[in-house]
């Protein structure tokens, strides 16, 4: 909740986490054949990322806003429909539509 409340704490949170995220980055060349290098985290790390991603992922889905807009968006397309299907409806498609469905 402070993280929510406290932008310094979220910027110094952020700046931690990609700091050391991009320290355990391993690099592994191929001497041989240099485009079959490898560059992975350390797993530790990679399972913070993965924990991060489901946590922005999930919070993002069911945030209030985007509810909010699914909700609309469902709301419009009905009202589209049920004025497509009143008596004159056909009247509110284009004119190439309109001639294939009367």
């Amino acid at each position: 909740r402070d993280l929510n409340m406290d932008a310094g704490k979220r910027m110094k949170l952020s700046s931690e986490l990609v700091h050391e995220f991009i320290n355990d980055v391993e690099l592994t060349i191929n001497e041989e054949f240099p485009a079959l290098s490898t560059v992975k985290l350390v797993k530790s790390t990679r399972i913070k990322v993965e924990i991060l991603k489901q946590y922005t992922y999930l919070s993002t889905i069911y945030s209030n806003r985007v509810k909010l807009g699914e909700y609309r968006g469902t709301q419009l397309v009905e009202d589209i429909f049920d004025a497509l299907e009143k008596e004159n409806g056909h009247l509110l498609m284009p004119d190439d539509v309109r001639k294939q469905v009367q």
